[in-house]
């Protein structure tokens, strides 16, 4: 799967899901689910820990998943 990233926007498509840039670091990067009707921020950390937060609900974290996103510039 591809990621396609837009940097007018600041956004990337994924699996038919928009997602929106919050904020990146070499450490970690954090995105907002454009393509839903609830809140949902989505974090993920060098370390290869990946975090979800649905709404006001406590962020809940997985210690490390195999693989995430596979980015390739077109």
């Amino acid at each position: 799967m591809v990621g396609v990233w837009d940097d007018s926007n600041k956004t990337i498509l994924l699996y038919g899901n928009k997602f929106s840039l919050i904020r990146a670091s070499k450490d970690m990067v954090q995105f907002n689910l454009v393509s839903s009707t609830e809140h949902v921020e989505i974090l993920i950390k060098a370390n290869g820990s990946y975090s979800e937060k649905h709404g006001d609900l406590p962020w809940k974290t997985f210690k490390e998943v195999d693989c995430i996103l596979n980015f390739k510039n077109l």
